[in-house]
């Protein structure tokens, strides 16, 4: 999840020409939940929405899902 919102950020500062750092790095993981356990076989689908920016802080809503049941939720802010 961590590097989906980290590649947001930096295609976002790349293409906006923003000055600033480029380097998404992991603040925070705040209310997580994990509703089931993964296995290296199974496929994964990660969507991450952005859902603020202050002062430099990205805070992403995320949602891991596989076989359509969410596996988990978390809400993530990198900087």
């Amino acid at each position: 999840m961590f590097q989906t919102c980290g590649l947001f950020i930096r295609l976002n500062l790349e293409y906006s020409k923003v000055p600033g750092s480029i380097l998404g790095r992991a603040i925070k993981i705040k209310n997580t939940t994990f509703n089931q356990e993964v296995y290296p076989e199974q496929r994964l689908r990660i969507s991450s929405k952005l859902k603020s920016i202050i002062m430099g802080f990205y805070t992403f809503e995320c949602e891991v899902t596989s076989e359509d049941k969410v596996v988990c939720l978390a809400e993530l802010v990198l900087k």
